[in-house]
Parts: C-alpha cells; sequence; structure tokens
C-alpha cells in the first residue's frame, strides 16, 4: 500500500472497522443510532501506520468520544504506536465526512547532538520509539566517538536517559575545560593621582577646613612610585573533542621612569623617586616634578601647601594660609597674615605684610622688599630691600638692609653677628631694639629663664610676707600652714638656684662669642631711642648719629665712624 494514501479509496488487503459512540459497531449494532457519528479505522498492510476517517452525527446523534478512538487504535495492533492527538481533533472537530487521515503510526527511536559555539559544550537530546527501533546505549557511544566527542563525556547520564526511555531535551552531556584568560598587566601606585577637584579637609569632629584642599601630592628621594606585574598568558582550555583551546593572553601595559625617577635593579619592575617633589603620572609614564609652580594666589582655590621640594607662587599669598616646602619658596607678589616655612631659602618679591600676625622661618635666607609687623626666623640671613618696621626679626647670621632706603624701625631685630642699615630709629623717636653677638634661639632661652626667675622671685617674696605674718598667730592649724609655707618657699628658692645656674651657662655662651665681626652698621642716621644689645653690653642712643659703626669692647658698645 502507499504509504502517503490519504483518499476514500479504500485497499483491498485491509479491514475496515467502524465505531460508534458505544464502540465497535459489530459488538454495539443493537445500540447503534443511525444519527450517531461513525469512525471507520485501518491498519496499513505494513503494520506502520493506523487511518481514521470520519462521519460527524445526524441532527439529534452523539459525536464520537476520544477514547474510543484511542482504543480502536489499540484494538487494530497499534498499542506501541506514536498516536497523532492533533490529528485526531482535527478529524473529531470536523462538520463533514471526512477522508482517511494518518492517525497513529510506528516511529523509530531517534537522538541528536548539538555542540555550543565555544566546542565546550555536548547535548544530547532524544525522543524514545514508538513501536518502531529502540537505540542502543552501544549507538550512542559509537556516534559520538563518530562525532569525534571524547572529552568529559558523562556516560552513566546517557545510560539513565535510554533505560528511563523518556523524552529528553538538549540534556548537558559532556563539558570541556574552558581557558583561563591570562591577565592583563597592572600598575600598582604607591601614591594618590589627584584630582583638582577642591576637597576641603573633614576634621574628626566635622568641622570643614577650607584652608586644605590637599590638591598636591609629596614623595621623598627613595620612595617607591610603584610597582608594575606583568601580563601572564592564561592557561589553555579543552573542548569536548579533546582539542586544546588556545588560552587568550593578557594585555602587557607600559611603564616609563620619567624625569627623577628611576627603576630598581631585580626581577620586579619597581620605579622610584630619586628626587623629593610631586609625583606624576600620565597613564604610562611616572615622573617627579621637584619644583611646584602656582600660577596664581594661594588661596581658597589652591588651599595650604605642604611640598617637598622647591615651591613657586606667581601671585600673592592670602589672608590664612600656609606653606611648608623642603626646598626653597620664591613668592612673585605679596605675603598677607600667612604662614611660610622652608627648609631652604624664602623669596618674596612684593614684601610682606603682616599686621603683626604673620610668622615666615626658613633655614636659608630669608629676601623680601620690605616686612612689616611680621616675625621673622631665618638660620641664615635676613635680607631686605627697602624697610623691616615693627617686626620681630630673628637671624642666626646678619640682618641686612640694602637698599637706598634701608630702614630699620621699631620692633626687635637680632642677629648673630651684624645688622647693616641705612636707617634705624625714626624721627617719631620709635623704641627699635637691636641685638646681635648671640644666636636669636639663645637670646630667647634667656628671656624664658629670666622671665620665670622673676616670677618665682616674686612668688618667694609673697611666701615669705606671708610667712612673717604667720609667725605672730599661735594655733596648731595655723603652725601646719606655716610649716607648709615654709616647705614651698624652700623649694622655690632651690628651684631658682637651679634655674640661675644653666641661666649663667647661657650667658657664658655669649660671653665666649668672638667681638671681632659683631657690628651694628649704619650707613645714614641713626636715631635716639634706639636700644643696642651687642653680646651683655647695653647701649641706648640719646643722641643722631650719621655713619656710625657700633662694636663691643671690653663688656662696652663703642662708636666709630662708619666702618663696614
Amino acid at each position: 500500500m502507499n504509504s502517503n494514501w490519504k483518499s476514500n479509496s479504500i485497499p483491498n488487503d485491509v479491514e475496515i472497522i467502524i465505531y460508534t459512540p458505544q464502540g465497535n459497531l459489530s459488538d454495539t449494532s443493537d445500540k447503534f443510532s443511525k444519527e450517531d457519528g461513525r469512525f471507520l479505522i485501518f491498519i496499513d498492510s505494513e503494520k506502520t501506520k493506523i487511518y481514521g476517517k470520519y462521519l460527524p452525527p445526524l441532527p439529534g446523534g452523539k459525536n464520537i468520544p476520544f477514547g474510543i478512538v484511542r482504543r480502536a487504535i489499540n484494538e487494530v495492533g497499534g498499542e506501541e504506536f506514536f498516536i497523532d492527538n492533533l490529528a485526531i481533533d482535527n478529524l473529531l472537530s470536523a462538520k463533514y465526512e471526512t477522508s482517511f487521515e494518518v492517525i497513529a503510526f510506528k516511529k523509530d527511536a531517534e537522538m541528536s547532538i548539538e555542540i555550543s559555539p565555544d566546542n565546550l559544550k555536548a547535548f544530547f537530546s532524544y525522543s524514545p520509539a514508538y513501536g518502531g527501533k529502540k537505540i542502543t546505549f552501544e549507538e550512542v557511544e559509537d556516534y559520538l566517538n563518530e562525532r569525534g566527542i571524547c572529552y568529559n563525556v558523562n556516560y552513566p547520564l546517557i545510560r539513565e536517559i535510554l533505560a528511563k526511555n523518556n523524552a529528553v531535551n538538549s540534556v548537558l552531556i559532556a563539558e570541556g575545560k574552558p581557558p583561563k584568560e591570562g591577565k592583563d598587566g597592572e600598575i600598582k601606585l604607591f601614591f594618590e593621582v589627584k584630582s583638582k577637584k577642591l576637597q576641603p579637609l573633614i576634621e574628626e569632629n566635622g568641622n570643614v577646613d577650607f584652608y586644605e584642599l590637599s590638591l598636591f601630592n609629596n614623595v621623598r628621594a627613595g620612595d617607591v612610585l610603584a610597582i608594575k606585574s606583568n601580563a601572564t598568558n592564561g592557561e589553555p582550555g579543552i573542548s569536548v573533542f579533546g582539542k586544546e583551546i588556545p588560552a587568550k593572553k593578557g594585555k602587557d601595559v607600559h611603564l616609563i621612569a620619567g624625569s627623577n625617577v628611576a627603576r630598581t635593579k631585580g626581577e620586579q619592575f619597581t620605579l622610584i623617586a630619586t628626587n623629593s617633589g610631586e609625583p606624576r603620572f600620565d597613564g604610562h609614564r611616572i615622573s617627579v616634578q621637584p619644583i611646584l609652580v602656582i600660577e596664581k594666589d594661594v588661596d581658597f582655590s589652591v588651599g595650604n601647601i605642604n611640598f617637598l621640594g622647591d615651591v613657586i607662587v606667581r601671585g600673592n599669598v592670602k589672608d590664612g594660609f600656609k606653606i611648608k616646602a623642603l626646598g626653597d619658596v620664591s613668592i612673585l607678589g605679596s605675603v598677607e597674615i600667612a604662614y611660610i616655612e622652608a627648609e631652604g631659602n624664602v623669596i618674596v618679591k612684593r614684601g610682606i605684610h603682616g599686621h603683626g600676625k604673620a610668622l615666615v622661618s626658613c633655614k636659608g635666607n630669608l629676601i623680601a622688599k620690605f616686612i612689616d609687623h611680621t616675625t621673622v626666623y631665618s638660620e641664615s640671613n635676613v635680607i631686605v630691600d627697602e624697610l623691616i618696621f615693627n617686626s620681630k626679626i630673628n637671624a642666626f647670621k646678619s640682618i641686612i638692609l640694602r637698599g637706598a632706603k634701608g630702614e630699620l624701625i621699631g620692633g626687635i631685630s637680632r642677629a648673630g653677628l651684624s645688622i647693616s642699615a641705612k636707617q634705624i630709629g625714626s624721627k617719631m623717636l620709635t623704641l627699635t631694639k637691636i641685638e646681635i653677638g648671640a644666636n636669636p634661639k639663645l637670646r630667647e632661652d634667656i628671656e624664658k629663664f629670666n622671665d620665670e626667675i622673676s616670677y618665682l622671685n616674686k612668688e618667694v617674696l609673697s611666701l615669705s610676707s606671708l610667712i612673717e605674718k604667720r609667725k605672730k598667730i599661735s594655733s596648731v592649724e595655723n603652725l601646719n600652714a606655716l610649716k607648709n609655707m615654709i616647705a614651698k618657699r624652700s623649694h622655690l628658692q632651690v628651684k631658682i638656684r637651679q634655674l640661675n645656674e644653666e641661666l649663667n651657662l647661657l650667658l657664658k655662651r655669649i660671653d665666649d662669642t668672638p667681638s671681632s665681626f659683631l657690628k651694628v652698621n649704619v650707613r645714614g642716621t641713626v636715631y635716639p631711642n634706639v636700644h643696642i644689645v651687642i653680646k651683655r653690653a647695653f647701649l641706648k642712643t640719646t643722641d643722631y648719629l650719621k655713619s656710625a659703626t657700633f662694636y663691643e669692647s671690653n663688656g662696652k658698645i663703642e662708636v666709630m665712624s662708619y666702618n663696614p
């Protein structure tokens, strides 16, 4: 019989069985109504397909139930056939007589294997046999071998699928080993790459310090700046075909030692600073800038500066800001109420308006156009062009007013060696104190000792007065108080003696200073009310003096014609 036969003609070699709503017509003829629907069924001569035809009921008749059709298929020999439920539904829902259609058939077991695009996974799909040929484990194994699938195959799972004989779709039965990509090279920086975003310092108590913006980094010579790790090759993988899958190599990174940076010896790629300053990183190159240049004022847009190198400010330093530098500080503008500290020189081109609150300290020279109401400490020289006015100047070497004006008016100026000016004092007879012949720090220490000794002497005098009064009172309580006062006075007297001994040692250091280089040179006028101290000798000017040099001789200050 033609397997594609679907017409109303019936082959001669088949038996057609008719079913009613009650079942097989031959068994239910007595119950059959002519109005009821009928279902005709036969199996082809090859016993591979079952055909069905439906005659819908007449008005008032009964439909054929789906279960009757299923029973009919079993009765004609299709117990193990694959039943096409959709075809049966289409027949039973027809309004008119249909042709014979295939409603069940034998079906061999089927299998397929899909491989993932990366060849790392194999998926097994299986549909069982319906009256047809089954698939054995050996056949699956042979098929895997034909396809070349051999790595990490889950054979127990395949046996389980075949034993259960249920349809499965895309079950993972083999999985390769994925390659591990190589790691990219990395650069680990040991300094922060600063952004120019203003971020004021938030203190522990929650207060915000708008002067501290931390815009600039610092490193010292020898500091580690960066360590580079090389890219790796990765690990190859294995496909389900047992073939190697190459690993993707990591990308290398380039790291270059720029200015003031060097690579250390050894296998590890390490860069260190060869000079102190500001580290900079452009993505590939690290350099250290030993000079920090501020192109504008030091104000709230810049914040305080703490730099391990030279600092150049092309503007002014505004009120309240600080500059600390390991090298020189050069300010092309002026300095207001600010704090400047340098390990090297400090240069202020337009002068310092300290308003009694500014402090400038340096280990090198301080050079300025003028200094006004400012405290200065220099471990070398203080060199001023025009004016020092009402300031506290401390120079371990010399104070030099070198300009055409060269005025030193008011305040106190201390120098280890000499002071040179065109004018000292003023027409207003402003008290002006100058001291030479001792380290300014030594002078300050002597002042502290004198102040403390004076305070303790006053305490002793006060206690002595109280003791004399207590002696006139006779009582047990008074006697105890008197003993405590006497003990306290004795303790203070011992303390005074100790301080005097230490003070004498300091004074001896002044006395031992050679006098030959100790001079106060005035090429113009010295006004009255200038107090001059050279070593321990003191002189107060009471007259106007012209072109004079002051020096110390045998514990006295002498004056001679200007002799720089």
